[in-house]
């Protein structure tokens, strides 16, 4: 029963928890009424909350079943019947029965408390038939039509849904456990974009604020509140809140960013989870693989159901729960195979993570392209107890990855990536591994068609492929034959000259890699991305996996929003055993100092290690390739 507007006492508005206690039944009927009649100032925090609860559950739940074509059918059916005279309408003599058959109707398909069904089934009046005209009768005529009894139908059902979820709060209320911050046991107060509607950055950015010496807070106590300002009001329902209160923290600036990860495995899904939680603007990731059982134990995007799947069809439907206002999206690709596709989406990016295990000349590629757009690059790898995660502000007057000291770019570059292209130290089992496949070919002459072969098939150092090696191994063997004293053979290769072939090699695909032309290629299937070792060799589990996405996202976040006068300049590289539950340096330091102590080491031994490590700021060194390159990438787009 719905009392109408001039039976309710004016004036007894529910403002109050303690309210509800004067008259519960009539609390009921003060907010159903005041609600569908628009009076809100009589019930203000009752009818909030109904409308809250109505908004988000009722409504899309009851609207949904209502609108289902048998639901449909069933009332028109009960109209039929009720419309005893067969005329078309309802009217006053038929009204009463009808209301008495639609409210059981009501009761009897809706899981309610034995009293409240009880209050359905009564018998009804002439009242009631008059405030069912009042309100549904649209054409005044004293009947009630078929779409009208529809109307009323649903009316009644969204009415005693309603009425159920107060009486249940009236409960809690009764039974002590009503807390006025979350309401009448609804859900408490949620805002995810309270930066849009509430805050304005950088202005709202909290500033480490003191009391002074002679205020009364500091002279309270020794307590962090006796020194310190607390932060302004909290915004109800905020999710950001603990963020915002972080002196120095910019959520502003966090919501604006656009992140790409490179790979969605053990390091690839954690990051993405934390930039979630962060609430950072969007989130692509990108992967070409399937989620295996043994992914299981680290991969925290991803569940027993989703084993056999593809790991970003996983990522995207298991983020759901954490992910609060972030916009999610996830691209199936080998990104060797279309690099182009890397490079397009990279361009709408604030930041690369990348997450791709393919060797170091994938991490150059990935930091290359990331210099010559100007983002950030992060990166990181898990292995057994260890860590290691690098950042790099892509600024191309700052330190990269690859920046190393060299008295010339050549030297830079040999120094760099010898080791990559087979020419260092394991070049006589290069040497022995092709003079094997050479063997197995029956060939005794090294020819274009040989060295493009080997270079794919050999697993161990190269596994190079696709359209533009054949170029790259031309090239290379033509340097080799112009530069011989003797003449040889025009168009083959002597195996003493691997090693110049191979250098000539290097060359070539790395000058392919730098800022200016890596965005312009199409495919990077020909950088040397040999088997690495397997993961089950190594071991990996939970905690590094989920330590490096952590301190990914932390080193990202701490460049754009962190303290200036203690942090916002990242270290550029932080390696931590968690078995040792430290970094390398400081093993590294305590390890040189027992030796200095012992007499093993001289005492100047501990000097290189306890020198500045290279932090996002520091200068890029001077014959990097890299950063260099990056540099007339940025002239040029000046002068343009």
């Amino acid at each position: 029963e719905i009392r109408s507007p001039e039976a309710i006492p004016q004036g007894k508005g529910m403002s109050s928890a303690a309210a509800i206690h004067d008259d519960p039944a009539l609390v009921v009927d003060v907010c159903l009424t005041a609600y569908f009649e628009g009076r809100e100032e009589e019930s203000a925090n009752l009818v909030k909350l109904l409308k809250l609860r109505w908004k988000n559950e009722i409504f899309p739940f009851m609207e949904g079943a209502l609108a289902k074509p048998e639901v449909l059918a069933v009332i028109r059916d009960d109209f039929r019947q009720l419309d005893l005279d067969q005329n078309g309408y309802l009217d006053q003599k038929e009204l009463v029965a009808a209301l008495n058959h639609t409210f059981g109707r009501v009761s009897n398909n809706m899981v309610l408390p034995a009293h409240l069904k009880g209050a359905l089934k009564k018998e009804h009046s002439s009242r009631d038939v008059s405030l069912v005209l009042k309100k549904f009768d649209d054409n005044k005529d004293g009947k009630i039509s078929v779409s009208e009894f529809e109307s009323y139908f649903k009316w009644l059902s969204y009415v005693v849904a309603a009425r159920f979820w107060i009486e249940e709060e009236l409960k809690a209320v009764a039974s002590g456990d009503f807390k006025e911050e979350g309401g009448f046991g609804g859900k408490p107060k949620i805002l995810v974009n309270a930066t849009e509607t509430h805050f304005k950055y950088p202005r709202d950015v909290r500033k480490e604020e003191r009391w002074s010496p002679e205020s009364k807070e500091y002279r309270a106590g020794n307590a962090r509140k006796n020194r310190y300002k607390p932060p302004p009001p909290e915004v109800e329902g905020d999710v950001f809140d603990r963020q915002r209160v972080i002196v120095g923290f910019n959520q502003g600036i966090i919501e604006q960013q656009v992140c790409f990860v490179l790979g969605t495995g053990g390091i690839g899904q954690d990051t993405a989870l934390a930039l979630a939680r962060l609430g950072v603007g969007k989130i692509i990731m990108l992967d070409c693989d399937t989620y295996d059982p043994s992914n299981l134990t680290r991969q925290c995007l991803g569940s027993i159901e989703d084993v056999g799947k593809r790991k970003v069809d996983a990522a995207a439907e298991n983020i759901k729960c954490h992910n609060i206002r972030s916009e999610i999206e996830t691209i199936h690709l080998d990104a060797l195979a279309h690099w182009d596709e890397v490079v397009k989406i990279a361009r709408k990016c604030t930041v690369l993570f990348n997450g791709i295990d393919l060797g170091a000349m994938w991490d150059y590629c990935v930091c290359s392209l990331a210099k010559e757009l100007g983002i950030p690059y992060v990166a990181g790898q898990s292995y057994d107890w260890m860590f290691n995660v690098e950042y790099y502000s892509g600024n191309p007057a700052k330190i990269c990855a690859w920046c190393a000291e060299a008295k010339s770019a050549e030297e830079w570059l040999t120094n760099q990536f010898r080791t990559h292209f087979g020419f260092g130290g394991d070049l006589k089992y290069v040497k022995q591994r092709l003079e094997d496949f050479m063997k197995s070919r029956e060939k005794k002459v090294l020819d274009e068609y040989l060295l493009v072969e080997f270079l794919r098939v050999d697993k161990e150092k190269f596994k190079m492929y696709g359209p533009t090696v054949p170029k790259l191994v031309s090239e290379a063997l033509g340097k080799v034959i112009k530069a011989r004293k003797v003449a040889g053979p025009k168009k083959e290769l002597e195996i003493d000259e691997l090693a110049a072939f191979l250098e000539a090699l290097m060359f070539g695909a790395v000058n392919l890699l730098l800022p200016g032309s890596i965005s312009k290629l199409s495919e990077v299937q020909f950088i040397p991305h040999p088997s690495h070792v397997e993961t089950r060799f190594v071991g990996s589990w939970v905690c590094p996996c989920l330590a490096a996405g952590c301190i990914m996202v932390s080193q990202f976040a701490n460049a754009l929003t962190g303290r200036k006068e203690d942090s916002g300049d990242p270290p550029c590289n932080i390696t931590f055993n968690l078995g040792w539950g430290q970094t390398v340096e400081e093993k590294g330091y305590q390890d040189t100092a027992k030796m200095v102590r012992a007499g093993i080491f001289p005492t100047d031994s501990l000097d290189s290690i306890t020198e500045e490590r290279p932090r996002a700021s520091s200068p890029a060194k001077t014959h990097c390739m890299l950063c260099s390159s990056a540099r007339k990438v940025q002239a040029s787009m000046e002068e343009g």
